[in-house]
């Protein structure tokens, strides 16, 4: 008799006895079956992987499309870009734009006054002028000292005639009355006193003039021995 090992729980038991005492399975049909050799699952060889393949022709395929893109685009972005004088100018304008941004409401302010409707405009009616001649003649005293005489327009001088003397004056003047007035203009040889005196009317004369036409006025005007002014129309 010989021991044996049980096929199912591996303990020895008799090659005679018909089952295990240990753990009951039969040991003469245990004997009697073929025995099985173990199978072992070899791991299969690892198939090959095509994802990397496909990822590096992706990248390959973007990188070649982005280098043609760029050859193109580079002369036509020359082409079209503005001056570097110009993009200065443009990134001055804007920084002067966003640091003075009261500037825009000037000139919205100067776009609302600009459609503003003007007042209508009234017609104010223009004065009349016309053109006079003057004529003067100063008369030579030999009694008295010489003199000149000075001619004042609506309290304007327009000019000092000398003395013995004539003498012609064109005036634009509006229409209506002007005045025109004579004075002495005269230093006295013995008080080195000029004769004019607005408070003494007879070192001054004044003459009025209508005007509204084209016209021609013309005087005579001299000195008495007592130095008064004489004006007498001609």
């Amino acid at each position: 008799m010989a021991l044996i090992s049980c096929p199912n729980c591996g303990k020895s038991v008799s090659d005679k006895a018909l089952a295990c005492p240990h753990c009951g399975t039969p040991i003469a049909q245990a004997q009697n079956a073929p025995v099985q050799q173990p199978v072992y699952n070899t791991p299969s060889a690892p198939k090959k992987s095509h994802t990397g393949i496909i990822i590096a022709s992706v990248i390959i395929g973007v990188v070649v499309i982005c280098s043609i893109v760029v050859a193109v685009l580079i002369p036509v972005l020359k082409n079209n870009s503005p001056s570097s004088t110009e993009s200065v100018s443009s990134v001055n304008s804007a920084a002067v734009d966003n640091s003075t941004p009261q500037n825009n409401n000037v000139s919205d302010n100067t776009a609302a006054d600009n459609n503003v409707t003007p007042p209508p405009s009234v017609n104010v009616p223009q004065e009349k002028t016309y053109d006079i001649t003057l004529n003067v003649e100063c008369r030579q005293n030999l009694a008295v000292n010489k003199y000149n005489v000075d001619i004042i327009i609506d309290g304007k001088t327009i000019a000092t005639l000398p003395h013995g003397e004539t003498q012609s004056y064109k005036r634009s003047l509006t229409e209506g009355t002007h005045e025109i007035e004579f004075r002495i203009n005269h230093v006295s040889s013995i008080t080195h006193e000029s004769i004019y005196n607005p408070d003494k009317e007879n070192t001054f004369s004044k003459m009025y003039i209508d005007v509204s036409k084209n016209d021609e006025f013309s005087y005579y005007v001299k000195l008495t021995s007592n130095n008064s002014i004489e004006v007498t129309p001609k």
